[in-house]
């Protein structure tokens, strides 16, 4: 317990902002997580510690995403951890908030996809062709029917962000009756993946912004777990 509260603190408390109640709940979550999911103490520690520095959350909204996870199956395929780990990151610079990153990889799970890495690899490898601006990229926006001109030009004054373009880019690509032409606009934007993983479970993804609200109260139900 002790080497558990060590590392808690070692990890999330570089600031030494949080309180000593705060480091008493992550570590006691940590090892609810243990006993109810298997999930090594360093490992969701390490999980919270990127959610707090990329998206900014407080360690108790940080456990209460991982927990409510967990619950909801997102570790299905053993990879939930791990995709907050690697992912994070491209979700925070392509602007989405921990809400937005929780609904996709649940979404994504939801419409068939085997693991959560599968529907956040997704959003890197569209932010990577969004972000190119190159002429195959340009034709497969407009082929879809929007301005790739002006994406461009919001993108570039931080009007629009990766993750609101990815759900134009979906909600058009829905709208497109020719299947051949959208295979290929969605490969172009998206990648080999929009083939491999399937149309319906690519347009199946959902964006909306996932409450923390909604999974904070998540914990307390870990404990009678």
């Amino acid at each position: 317990v002790g080497e558990a509260v060590g590392f808690v603190n070692q990890q999330l408390n570089e600031t030494g902002q949080l309180s000593d109640d705060a480091i008493g709940r992550a570590a006691e979550t940590a090892f609810a997580l243990r006993d109810a999911y298997g999930v090594d103490v360093s490992e969701s520690v390490l999980a919270a510690n990127n959610l707090m520095e990329k998206f900014g959350l407080t360690s108790d909204e940080a456990f209460g995403f991982i927990t409510g996870g967990m619950q909801q199956g997102l570790n299905a395929s053993g990879d939930f951890l791990e995709s907050i780990n690697e992912y994070s990151v491209q979700f925070a610079d392509g602007g989405a908030n921990a809400g937005q990153f929780f609904a996709i990889m649940e979404t994504g799970l939801q419409a068939g996809m085997l693991g959560t890495d599968k529907a956040a690899d997704l959003f890197k490898e569209f932010r990577l062709r969004i972000q190119d601006g190159s002429d195959s990229t340009r034709d497969a926006l407009n082929a879809i029917g929007l301005d790739a001109d002006g994406m461009y030009e919001q993108m570039a004054d931080g009007r629009l962000t990766a993750i609101d373009a990815m759900q134009l880019v979906k909600n058009a690509l829905s709208n497109v009756d020719d299947e051949n032409l959208r295979m290929q606009a969605g490969v172009a934007l998206m990648g080999s993946q929009f083939e491999d993983l399937g149309q319906s479970a690519v347009l199946g993804l959902e964006f909306i912004d996932t409450a923390l609200e909604d999974v904070m109260g998540s914990t307390d139900s870990l404990n009678k777990q």
